[in-house]
């Protein structure tokens, strides 16, 4: 299993390295975070932020996000989600923007901002589980309980093995 994620992290590289499409990067950075590389996905963040064009891509400032979320530097994180959400081309992107930025906010104690930013995400997506999962743990925080229960049960009825509504 760890060849193949490997294997997966040295082809998106490539690809990056041959395409320059800056949603390779964000895509490698964000596995490279899954398997606790953050060096490693630091790395390459600020390689593909330093390409030309690529400091506007959505997809790379989400990445980047991530990985300042994950080092617990919240600030950053909701700076860097704003700005993905602000350059972002489709309401798939926006809707993931707001996703990630809901889930800082909540972190970081924004409660309404945070309930706010996820009722905007899955509105623009409705059919996303981890959404829906995300919106109901928030109502969970601010003991919005019936309302809570209502969206797990729609994460679950969309998705029944999605993690956050089964946790």
């Amino acid at each position: 299993f760890d060849a193949r994620l490997e294997t997966a992290v040295q082809e998106l590289e490539r690809a990056w390295q041959r395409i320059g499409d800056p949603r390779l990067a964000a895509r490698r950075a964000e596995l490279l975070l899954a398997l606790d590389r953050f060096d490693d996905a630091r790395s390459g963040l600020d390689q593909a932020l330093a390409r030309g064009g690529a400091a506007d891509s959505s997809d790379l400032r989400l990445a980047e996000g991530d990985w300042f979320r994950l080092n617990g530097q919240g600030d950053e994180a909701i700076a860097r989600y704003r700005a993905g959400l602000a350059s972002a081309q489709s309401d798939m992107l926006r809707a993931d923007a707001l996703g990630r930025l809901g889930r800082a906010l909540q972190e970081r104690g924004d409660l309404p901002a945070a309930r706010e930013a996820l009722a905007q995400a899955v509105a623009l997506a409705p059919q996303n589980a981890s959404l829906q999962g995300l919106q109901a743990t928030a109502a969970t925080e601010a003991l919005r309980l019936q309302e809570a229960g209502q969206g797990f049960d729609a994460a679950l009825a969309l998705q029944a093995d999605d993690y956050e509504s089964l946790a």
